[in-house]
């Protein structure tokens, strides 16, 4: 059957709509922003693009596997829990954002980009898929988003030539991300629970949940200030220090606030602060 125009436009503003493109904004900026201090700008929008087709292939996948349990949490952003897509329709989207993320490889520094490609995919699945259910693991989940969200964009911008440092840095996005992905739990517990889906919140509490926050992000800090330390580069450790103040304070609001207002703006500039952090080091280097 033929869609009518003003069919396939909806069709397309649900695909798009699934695919949360605002949520891949904090990956996206944090590899522009390296990018740009290693001066490869024109590398930075064709890895912004790349981050935005795995996340849509990420999203579209992981909004199929959770219908059920979105449909409990009254979500609208979810076309499965409304039935305004079909799977049909979605097997096309993935197929094409995956030739898109393939013919962006061409632009980008081989293989690491291509090994980091895959690695993306597969930990996405692995969170997502029925057989793992790794998202209902707990922190397990958390860390796999974390590695996803902050490690691989910054690896994908500072390997193969960055080795001394790049690994120095997907770790501490590791720790700096699981705070805030941890906040992201609030909206949805109470069709968590009913679901059966057992995140962080559901099985320990908001107070659990808001003092390991805190820990991760504690732990962040003192490490990214002991390696700023050990140069001879005073202003660099203070920029840093700032800098995590800062980045401590938004996720200190996202707990205190329990996610009630949608963080996107707050992202923006955690993506910002994170994306400096990550300056101060590769310039410490």
């Amino acid at each position: 059957m033929t869609l009518q125009p003003s069919d396939a436009q909806q069709l397309t503003k649900q695909l798009v709509r699934m695919g949360r493109p605002q949520n891949v904004v904090f990956s996206g900026l944090l590899a522009v922003e390296i990018s740009f201090l290693l001066h490869q700008w024109q590398q930075g929008v064709i890895r912004y693009a790349l981050l935005l087709c795995l996340y849509t292939i990420a999203a579209s996948y992981n909004n199929l596997r959770d219908a059920a349990i979105d449909r409990l949490n009254k979500r609208h952003d979810n076309p499965f829990a409304t039935g305004k897509v079909s799977q049909q329709a979605v097997r096309w989207w993935l197929l094409v954002n995956l030739l898109v993320v393939l013919a962006l490889q061409f632009g980008l520094p081989q293989p690491s980009s291509l090994l980091l490609t895959l690695a993306y995919l597969i930990l996405l699945y692995l969170y997502s898929s029925r057989h793992t259910n790794v998202q209902s693991k707990g922190l397990w989940g958390l860390v796999i988003l974390a590695l996803c969200y902050g490690s691989i964009p910054v690896l994908l911008v500072t390997l193969p030539h960055h080795f001394r440092v790049a690994y120095w840095l997907a770790l501490l996005e590791i720790l700096l991300l699981v705070p805030g992905l941890l906040a992201k739990d609030y909206k949805d517990e109470h069709g968590d629970r009913a679901g059966g889906k057992l995140t962080v919140l559901v099985r320990h509490g908001a107070v659990v949940v808001r003092w390991l926050a805190y820990a991760f992000v504690g732990l962040a800090a003192i490490s990214s200030l002991l390696l700023l330390a050990v140069g001879s580069h005073h202003t660099l450790l203070w920029i840093g220090l700032v800098v995590l103040v800062a980045y401590s304070c938004s996720i200190r609001y996202l707990h205190r606030r329990r996610a009630q207002m949608s963080p996107y703006f707050l992202r923006v500039i955690q993506a910002l602060l994170l994306g400096v952090n990550g300056l101060i080091i590769l310039a410490w280097r």
